[in-house]
């Protein structure tokens, strides 16, 4: 049975439903529990926060680039 239950789990983290979600459909009183014992299985979650955080980083080099650009552009323009 327990092997069915990680089974759900990791098939409904698969398809992007919600850790809360499924927490409700196994019926753990607490969500740390769910969280604590699939956590490892949200993966698509990670993916995402690391490509987050690469774009903002993306974002803000570009921002510093083209502030550059800009400056150099009034100090030739002068």
């Amino acid at each position: 049975m327990k092997d069915l239950r990680h089974s759900c789990a990791s098939l409904l983290l698969a398809k992007g439903i919600p850790m809360k979600a499924i927490q409700e459909w196994l019926g753990h009183f607490n969500f740390s529990t769910t969280a604590n014992i699939y956590a490892h299985l949200d993966s698509k979650s990670k993916d995402l926060s690391v490509q987050a955080l690469s774009n903002a980083i993306s974002i803000k080099k570009m921002k510093k680039c083209s502030l550059q650009i800009l400056k150099n552009q009034l100090a030739l323009s002068n």
